[in-house]
């Protein structure tokens, strides 16, 4: 299993490593109808690399988007500052909040020592840590890459059926704010709401019926393509450049004609 890696080691800043694998239940997770991701963290000798994985670990997000979160800046500071306070045994109780807005369902630690493990246990109302000394599995609670944010959250993702609920409700989607988002409840397109970054949220309100969440197709590729053909054919139209024959006699170097 591969994906896109990055490596927390002290101030040294951020670079590519390999992706391990998880327990099959958190994959299964990833790839349940309200999906969520897993942050995976793997202790070496003196450093700790992280990723956070999606879907079926192939490349991390959407295609055309890169990573997970879509190679997003502001996410990716986010993540890297929620990775330092996990493994440094500060337990805030800011940590989960900031999971959630990740949609980070788990927490996998591969390595690692007791300390470690039980510093990531003290992180208040993050779920009970189970597995071996191999691996350990931190479970998210109420949280997923679609969350509805009411009085109790909600997991949802597309193709869900919504019930009505109050209307003050939002749809929290652990992607980047983008202008392409198209969001319908049953017949009803949710506006964005700000506020959420980096992800993104929408309201909600009493509105029920299926969640069809996608994004529209933009026009930049299609202008690529277009800008292409153009140049394709000014190059075939422009005049060819060929070297003037000379048909007189030609005047030598300090010599006569």
């Amino acid at each position: 299993v591969t994906g896109g890696w990055w490596l927390l080691s002290g101030q040294e800043g951020l670079v590519r490593s390999p992706v391990g694998e998880v327990p099959a239940f958190v994959r299964n997770a990833q790839l349940s109808d309200t999906p969520g991701r897993t942050l995976f963290l793997a202790a070496g000798a003196d450093q700790v690399s992280w990723s956070l994985l999606e879907g079926d670990f192939a490349r991390l997000g959407q295609s055309e988007r890169g990573l997970a979160f879509g190679g997003d800046a502001a996410a990716q500071q986010l993540a890297a500052s929620v990775v330092a306070r996990l493994v440094g045994d500060t337990a805030d109780d800011q940590l989960v909040s900031d999971l959630i807005r990740l949609g980070v369902s788990h927490v996998t630690l591969t390595g690692g020592d007791g300390h470690q493990r039980q510093g990531i246990d003290n992180v208040p109302g993050l779920g009970i840590g189970s597995g071996t000394a191999g691996q350990y599995v931190w479970p998210v609670p109420e949280s997923g890459i679609v969350v509805i944010a009411a009085e109790q959250r909600q997991l949802s993702g597309a193709g869900q059926v919504l019930p009505a609920g109050e209307a003050d409700r939002l749809l929290l989607v652990a992607e980047p704010p983008d202008p392409r988002w198209r969001v319908r409840v049953g017949d009803q397109v949710l506006a964005p709401v700000a506020g959420n970054e980096p992800g993104s949220a929408f309201a909600l309100g009493s509105a029920s019926g299926t969640l069809n969440l996608g994004m529209a197709a933009g026009p930049t590729a299609w202008l690529w393509v277009q800008s292409a053909g153009l140049l394709l054919l000014a190059t075939l139209a422009a005049p060819s450049v060929r070297r003037r024959e000379e048909s007189g006699p030609r005047r030598a170097a300090g010599g006569e004609q």
